[in-house]
């Protein structure tokens, strides 16, 4: 059972959350695609830009979304439930013990 204690969205704080992970997305996107496609964009410096939005790329699809749901769906989480001991060590914050 997940327990939290519940209250109700920010919904400024939601939609700047939403738009800029869609910002994140499709600029990574965007970065990767024109590294990919062009070939003068094809060089070593660029190599690292382009680790670097694959890098921040799975950052927009994997820990940001859950990051959202979890700051405005539930404001304080129980560490000993299985969806906090297992979405926060992911996000890199301290606590989720199991």
């Amino acid at each position: 059972m997940v327990s939290c204690e519940h209250s109700s969205p920010n919904w400024f704080r939601l939609t700047f959350e939403v738009s800029l992970l869609t910002v994140a997305v499709v600029g990574n996107v965007l970065v990767i695609l024109s590294v990919g496609l062009v070939k003068v964009l094809r060089k070593p410096k660029n190599y690292l830009l382009l680790s670097l939005a694959i890098a921040d790329l799975l950052i927009g699809i994997f820990v940001l979304p859950s990051k959202i749901v979890l700051t405005e769906t539930c404001k304080v989480w129980n560490s000993k439930t299985l969806s906090c001991g297992i979405i926060t060590p992911l996000q890199g914050e301290q606590g989720g013990n199991l």
